[in-house]
């Protein structure tokens, strides 16, 4: 079973402000809490996936709602 964004769908980045498409990152930023970041800032900051670091998340089209990658 996958698992499913189950919140609210974020509308932005909460670093750059750039606009949620069809992918985001719910990460750990340690420091800051936890933070919805887009795939730019994910590589920028250097940010993780895993436990306790962050999660991936893409757009199923077909279910229209945000699947977590990893």
């Amino acid at each position: 079973m996958r698992k499913a964004w189950l919140s609210p769908v974020p509308e932005k980045c909460q670093l750059c402000r750039y606009k949620i498409i069809d992918e985001f990152y719910d990460v750990n930023t340690f420091g800051m809490g936890w933070a919805i970041v887009c795939n730019a800032c994910f590589h920028i900051e250097g940010f993780k996936l895993g436990v306790g670091f962050g999660q991936h998340y893409k757009l199923d089209k077909k279910e229209k709602t945000f699947l977590r990658v990893r």
